[in-house]
């Protein structure tokens, strides 16, 4: 048995009527909510919509004569007034369960346990109340043991 047109049209139009509408919960919204903007290098939002310029710097750490299998990387990233400097190194794993320090540029910034997978890192951010200095250009990074032997260094 077919339906007449006139019981199936109406519900049609109601179906089309919503997913046309503008209204904040329909499909179009879901749509507009989803779309994204691309920025230059350099600058865009980042904590809390920032809009100032954006620094990034990025480098690899070798490990010493001492712990030459140790790798690893920092990362330091400076937007407004937040700034964040990231170190982690790795193949640690005869440290594992033993501390490690961090300096930049001389000065210690922290200390993390060597993981079981012969992993440590550090992350200090302003925005979560931790001290990072404003400028890490042409500073060395090192990481080295409780004892003061050089794990892994390199610079900005």
């Amino acid at each position: 048995m077919s339906r007449p047109l006139s019981s199936i049209v109406p519900g049609l139009a109601l179906v089309l009527a919503a997913a046309c509408s503008n209204s904040p919960t329909g499909p179009s919204a879901q749509l507009q909510t989803q779309s994204s903007t691309t920025t230059p290098t350099g600058t865009g939002t980042g904590y809390y919509g920032n809009t100032a310029p954006k620094t990034r710097l990025e480098i690899s750490l070798v490990g010493s004569a001492a712990f030459g299998h140790a790798k690893g990387k920092a990362k330091f990233t400076a937007q407004g007034g937040q700034r964040e400097l990231e170190i982690e190194v790795e193949e640690l794993v005869a440290l594992a369960g033993t501390s490690v320090d961090f300096f930049v540029g001389g000065v210690k910034v922290g200390s993390a346990v060597v993981s079981a997978l012969g992993e440590a890192e550090l992350d200090l951010n302003t925005r979560l109340g931790s001290t990072v200095s404003a400028s890490v250009a042409g500073q060395a990074v090192e990481v080295r043991t409780g004892g003061g032997a050089v794990i892994a260094t390199g610079s900005f």
